[in-house]
């Protein structure tokens, strides 16, 4: 009986019952393969945009051509900080195929913020940085609107800036935002409330926020200390550098609404922060978001996106607003990072106190990411190490400079000085720094400073397995003529944090494909494909069966973003939760259909089918269950929430608060990503210059979701490490770029970066990650460039504390070691050679 409703019902489909047999077939060879864990997950597969990407055919924001498009250009302040006295744009608006042109006056008074609103749209009475936006145009081409910004004239009065971090914090000062005390946060539970997170304005002048950890006693430790280490280092200004700038398409709606295409990876914050700042509501503001050209923390808030829907609104037309690469130096940056670090450590390498102040140069204004590098910093700074007694200062300080916003793996550049420093500890006490760190790492079970117990974070097996891949045999080096060739040797975590939320939806179709809907971005990340492949073990249908949807806020559900490595572990887990809901069903209605109970099924490519027992009577197709006994929806759909929840911290110690006794669930970061790192290089000692021979990295994955990629994530983030350590700075003359191009900003080319690469991959599985994985995107930033420092102190006996560490500065270094006069002005290249020793 059940065959022939069967039949009936794919008949009223206009379903082929053979369609069934074929399935089983499929079943029946699948069946055949040798057994493993996992079908799919952790299969090395392309990703999916691959293709598109190689040979161009990928839609981006500027591929986006709407009828009766307009151009949008800015106007930008040309001081770092003025009073705004006048804005005459009358010139401009007679200029032929100028649509509108528009500036504060003409948008609300309202301020914006992720955390800190402390920014409009266009500057209000005040610029603060050179590239400031001042005011902005519609024009119907590219070259007719930059010719009206030119004819936009404003009148300023220059006033007192600062460009100094440590400077701006001191009392004598300038006040960069003078009603900073007036300010509110835009994300407090219950609505704005007054900015109050951090040391703020009132007790530090000009710091954004700040965060302090603090554990045991620091001054008894150090007293006891039987030698201490005292250093400042500093990182750079940097880039970026994605392929592809900001740009923005703005087209408005019937119902007086907005849709932009964006390249932001914050879909759902975009949403509110436009709103917030155009003072309409959430439901007005639509955000698309096709592919991306890369972002490494660049993208993560609003930048250009109210600009240009505002001036699609003033137009009722669509328009485009593509900033140029000078404008994209102007826009956001990497810190720069100025830190001071005090160890106490007892004869036998024991580190009992620890003493950090970290100093973030933040730029004009906090208004997009910045502060959360702030946090990260501090705890970056006591995720690896066991010492009891610490206290870790991080402050974000404003200055007039461009804003600062997060760059892979933000807040670890605290490594940088970490990890040197426990070199020149070993040093001094004339051991092995491998040794000094197998003794202080944190170990399974661990407690750390802020109460968060360790688990699965095998960094003793990473810098073994490191040590091992590169040959450890001990900080000597050894010469070939004027080349010194040494090792060099750095541990680290890439902690991401908590609390956080991701959401999805699946959707299982007639013909029994599957749609995902969730709105994190793929900046090159390849997490589309690791959705594809966590829902293909879940419901075991095939990879080209399963679609990721692109972002499109009005229908894909929120996620807080592809930011701090956490899209494969949060927005992984709510897809494997959602599948999981709808394969329950699946069972749930074939058992009915099969007369078996649930428990004795599964699915295998698109077949439910009683384990072990295939055959007409007990199998069904995922298309014949629909056509049999369809969900009163229409579809199987589910839908998921992961979060991850944070504690309580102290605001003065970052200490847990308001747990029950005997609680010790202290939850700080979602998960915690280990990495060992080791290079080899070579220094000539004559002329300063590098090479480097070999790299390798020993990371801790947890499940690798998709070799490939991981491996390429790897690679990808150590070599930007090497590139921020060796060649990238961006200068400035009184708040002026120095530096606003690719011919006068120094990136690695493919002849810089040694062929002799490897990557060593653990898994460890996370207990809550999706089949166990961790993210890995930032973990190959982390330890690289204090690898590279240690070194090239292996290999010439001066440490460069300040990068990027340049041929220059190795030979001053060298040359003042060695009581030699400098030259004033060497014109050295401060690239790695090519060639190979």
């Amino acid at each position: 009986m059940q065959n022939d409703q069967l039949s009936e019902a794919l008949a009223t489909q206009n379903l082929n019952p053979n369609a069934v047999l074929d399935h089983r077939s499929l079943l029946l060879s699948v069946s055949k393969l040798v057994e493993k864990e996992h079908m799919f997950v952790g299969e090395p597969v392309p990703m999916i945009e691959s293709s598109l990407v190689v040979t161009g055919k990928g839609s981006y924001p500027s591929d986006i051509h709407l009828p009766d498009m307009l151009y949008g250009k800015i106007l930008r302040s040309p001081h770092p900080s003025a009073k705004i006295l006048s804005i005459d744009t009358s010139r401009a608006n007679k200029l032929p195929g100028v649509q509108c042109v528009i500036a504060a006056k003409d948008l609300p008074p309202a301020r914006y913020g992720r955390r800190v609103q402390d920014r409009y749209v266009l500057a209000r009475d005040f610029v603060r940085f050179v590239g400031d936006p001042v005011a902005a145009v519609a024009a119907k081409s590219p070259d007719m609107a930059q010719e009206a910004v030119n004819l936009i004239d404003v009148e300023y009065e220059p006033l007192p800036a600062i460009f100094d971090a440590e400077k701006a914090m001191e009392s004598s000062s300038p006040l960069i935002h003078t009603d900073f005390e007036k300010y509110v946060s835009g994300w407090a539970p219950g609505g704005p409330t007054r900015v109050s997170f951090g040391t703020i304005g009132g007790m530090l002048r000009n710091v954004t926020n700040s965060m302090t950890v603090k554990c045991g006693d620091v001054k008894a430790a150090f007293e006891q200390s039987d030698i201490i280490v005292e250093n400042r280092y500093t990182t750079a200004w940097a880039q970026h550098s994605a392929m592809d700038v900001h740009t923005a398409v703005a087209r408005p709606d019937l119902d007086g609404g907005v849709t932009i295409w964006t390249e932001s990876v914050l879909t759902h914050a975009v949403v509110a922060i436009v709103a917030m700042a155009l003072q309409l509501p959430m439901s007005k503001i639509r955000i698309s978001v096709p592919m991306v050209g890369g972002s490494f923390g660049s993208k993560n808030a609003m930048e250009i996106e109210a600009v240009c829907a505002a001036l699609a609104l003033k137009t009722s037309k669509p328009v485009k607003l593509s900033l140029t690469r000078k404008e994209e130096f102007a826009t956001v940056a990497k810190h720069h990072y100025t830190i001071y670090i005090k160890d106490g450590v007892k004869r036998d390498g024991t580190i009992i106190a620890r003493k950090m102040k970290s100093v973030l140069n933040g730029g004009a204004y906090a208004s997009g990411n910045g502060y959360a590098v702030t946090r990260l910093t501090a705890l970056g700074a006591i995720d690896a190490y066991r010492v009891p007694n610490v206290e870790i200062e991080a402050y974000r300080v404003y200055t007039n400079l461009p804003p600062a916003g997060p760059f892979r793996g933000f807040g670890t550049e605290v490594v940088w000085a970490i990890e040197q420093n426990t070199d020149v500890i070993a040093r001094k006490l004339g051991m092995d720094p491998l040794e000094v760190r197998r003794k202080n790492l944190l170990r399974e079970n661990d407690i750390n400073a802020v109460g968060e117990r360790v688990h699965e974070l095998p960094l003793q097996e990473c810098l073994a397995s490191v040590a091992k891949e590169i040959g450890w045999d001990g900080p000597t080096a050894r010469s070939v003529g004027d080349w010194r060739i040494a090792k060099g040797v750095a541990i680290g975590n890439r902690a991401s944090y908590a609390p956080t939320t991701s959401n999805a939806v699946a959707k299982l179709l007639p013909d029994g494909s599957l749609n995902l809907d969730v709105s994190v971005v793929d900046s090159g990340q390849g997490i589309r494909t690791a959705l594809r492949l966590i829902a293909a073990e879940v419901i075991r249908i095939p990879l080209d069966r399963i679609t990721v949807t692109f972002p499109y806020t009005p229908f894909t559900p929120a996620d807080e973003g592809a930011v701090s490595s956490r899209s494969t572990y949060n927005t992984g887990n709510a897809v494997r939760i959602a599948c999981e809901r709808i394969r329950d069903r699946l069972l749930e209605s074939a058992s009915i259909v099969l007369g078996t109970s649930k428990e004795e099924l599964e699915i295998q490519n698109g077949v439910i089918a009683k384990r072990g027992a295939i055959s007409k009577d007990k199998s069904i197709s995922l298309q014949a269950l629909f056509a049999y006994k369809p969900p009163a929806e229409g579809l199987f759909i589910g839908q998921a929430t992961w979060t991850v929840k944070g504690s309580q911290m102290d605001s003065a110690t970052s200490q847990p608060v308001g747990l029950e006794p005997g609680d010790e669930a202290v939850k700080v970061n979602s998960f915690i990503t280990p990495i060992a790192q080791a290079v080899e290089l070579a220094v000539n000692v004559n002329t300063g210059e590098i090479q480097i021979l070999k790299i390798r990295s020993s990371c801790d994955v947890g499940k690798s979701i998709n070799p490939n990629v991981v491996t390429a994530q790897l690679d990808g983030a150590t070599t930007m490490g090497l590139s921020t350590t060796l060649f990238e700075e961006t200068s400035f003359d009184e708040g002026r770029l120095l530096s606003s191009g690719f011919l006068d900003y120094k990136l690695p080319t493919i002849l810089d970066i040694p062929s002799d690469m490897k990557d060593v991959v653990f898994e460890t599985p996370v207990a809550e990650g999706p089949f166990g994985a961790r993210g890995v995107g930032e973990a190959g930033f982390v330890g690289i460039g204090a690898a590279i420092g240690n070194a090239i102190f292996n290999a010439t006996g001066v440490r460069i504390r300040d990068a990027p560490i340049t041929q220059k500065k190795i030979l001053e270094a060298i040359m003042e070691s060695e009581g030699k006069i400098i030259p004033k002005a060497p014109k050295l290249k401060g690239r790695i050679l090519s060639s190979r020793l």
